[in-house]
Parts: structure tokens; C-alpha cells; sequence
């Protein structure tokens, strides 16, 4: 009688502790789920973050350049006239044919480093933009492995404590086994 209601509690033992493996097993399953989800808004956030700055810096240089734009095309009709005025003065006055062409061409040099100058000056904003953009995905990089980093160390942890309950489950058995 005795035998049996041993028997009996040993089964039931096993029972208890083969279910008590099996919620664990699953609790463990929905919390990886549950960080992983938690992760991945994590990321979605902070990819919404950046696309946010993102979207600022480049609608501030866009506000930025029509006034730059303004300032050129009002420099340029400044500098029509300018030339107008030259181009009047020297049919005013009776020059030398000679010191005509000297002037047009200075002129037309004049012109032309304009021209060369505002083409610069494309080039250099553009270079801007393409430097904001490349120090944007340094950071971004940066952000990224530094998270990489702190995902890392999670995972060790979880598995030195998984690594520890299993050691202890091990010792736990060992102590059922013996007796």
C-alpha cells in the first residue's frame, strides 16, 4: 500500500514538475516574443525620430536657399544694368576701337567668372547637404551599434540567468534522482 501511494506521488511529482517545465518553457517563449516586439518599436521609434530630423534639417535649407536665391537673381539684375550702363557709355563716348574691345572683354570675362562663381556657389551647397547627410548616417550608425551593443549584453545576461536555472534544475534533478 505503502508502495503504491509512492508510486502514485512520484507520478504526480513528475506531472507537476513536467508541467511546471512546460509553462516555463512557454513564459519564456512570450517574453522573447514580447522583447522582440518591444525591439522592434524601439526601432521603428527611433527610425521615425531620425526620419523626423531628417525631414527638418533638409525643409530649414530648403527655407534657407530661396532667400540665397533672391540675393543672387537681385545681385544679377544689378549686375545688367551695370553692364547696360557700361555698354551706353562706351557708345557715348568716342573711343578708341581698341580700348572697345579691351572693355568687352573685360566685360565678358566679368560675365563669366560671374557665371563660374554662381555655379561655385551650387556646388558648395550641394557639398553641405551631402556632408549634413553623410555626419546623419554616422550618427545613425553610431546610435544603431550602440544599441546592437546593449542588445548583446542583454542577451548574455538572459543567458548566463537561463544558464544558472538550468544549472540549478540540474542540481534539482540530481537531488530527486538520489533519493
Amino acid at each position: 500500500m505503502l508502495d503504491i501511494n509512492t508510486g502514485h506521488c512520484i507520478m504526480e511529482r513528475k506531472s507537476v514538475h513536467e508541467n511546471l517545465a512546460r509553462k516555463q518553457r512557454e513564459r519564456d517563449r512570450q517574453l522573447r516574443e514580447l522583447k522582440k516586439v518591444e525591439l522592434q518599436l524601439k526601432m521603428a521609434q527611433d527610425a521615425l525620430v531620425h526620419t523626423q530630423l531628417l525631414h527638418d534639417k533638409t525643409k530649414s535649407m530648403r527655407d534657407a536657399k530661396p532667400k540665397s536665391d533672391r540675393i543672387l537673381k537681385t545681385r544679377q539684375e544689378i549686375q545688367l544694368e551695370v553692364d547696360k550702363l557700361k555698354r551706353n557709355l562706351l557708345h557715348q563716348q568716342p573711343v578708341a576701337e581698341v580700348e572697345t574691345q579691351l572693355i568687352e572683354q573685360c566685360v565678358e570675362q566679368e560675365q563669366k567668372l560671374m557665371r563660374q562663381s554662381h555655379r561655385h556657389r551650387e556646388e558648395l551647397h550641394t557639398l553641405r547637404c551631402l556632408t549634413q547627410i553623410k555626419a546623419d548616417e554616422r550618427e545613425q550608425k553610431s546610435r544603431d551599434r550602440h544599441r546592437a551593443e546593449q542588445r548583446y549584453n542583454r542577451i548574455k545576461q538572459e543567458l548566463r540567468g537561463k544558464s544558472l536555472v538550468i544549472h540549478e534544475l540540474k542540481k534539482q534533478n540530481q537531488e530527486v534522482q538520489s533519493r
